[in-house]
């Protein structure tokens, strides 16, 4: 397929006070984090190819586990589905003329790309989305009486963990 494929990350919340911040700009807005438990980090992940989009929202760092444990599913079977707040679908169509990959979202839409530039563009972002969070967030000290951190490493590795398997699968 000959449009881009694009995913983008923006956080939002209401407590203590709303606002929305695109991942880019974290690095300006750490102090606002010192008072929100990371449960309450909300997100949207949007998903633009050409004309389709499809876009999701949900605690951010769960969404983009969902995401990552949908795609090491997809390793072996053809379909996953996961839910948050919408039914979201994965699904692996290989045919003798096609191999794409169907993201769709209930009432939220649907993309539908070129399998191998799909997943590595989903990977390739949500990276991005644990390693900005955890260097612009990881050590700070919450106001909140917590245990949970915005540190992703963990996350990050299970990611790369993925993306050695589909690298294996399809090369780079």
């Amino acid at each position: 397929m000959q449009d881009t494929i694009r995913v983008t990350s923006e956080i939002f919340t209401n407590e203590p006070d709303a606002f929305i911040i695109p991942l880019g700009e974290l690095d300006k807005h750490i102090d606002k984090f010192k008072k929100i438990h990371p449960w309450n980090m909300d997100g949207v992940i949007t998903i633009r190819a050409g004309g389709q989009e499809a876009a999701m929202g949900n605690y951010m760092g769960d969404l983009w586990k969902l995401i990552l444990n949908a795609l090491d599913e997809l390793l072996m079977k053809d379909i996953t589905d996961f839910s948050c707040y919408e039914n979201i679908m994965l699904k692996h169509i290989k045919s003798s003329k096609l191999d794409v990959l169907l993201f769709e979202v209930d009432n939220n839409g649907k993309v539908l790309y070129d399998f191998k530039p799909f997943v590595f563009e989903l990977l390739n972002a949500g990276e991005e989305f644990f390693k900005t969070v955890t260097k612009n967030l990881g050590g700070i000290t919450l106001d909140i009486d917590t245990e949970e951190s915005y540190d992703y490493s963990g996350v990050i590795e299970y990611l790369n963990r993925i993306r050695e398997k589909y690298i294996k699968l399809f090369g780079k």
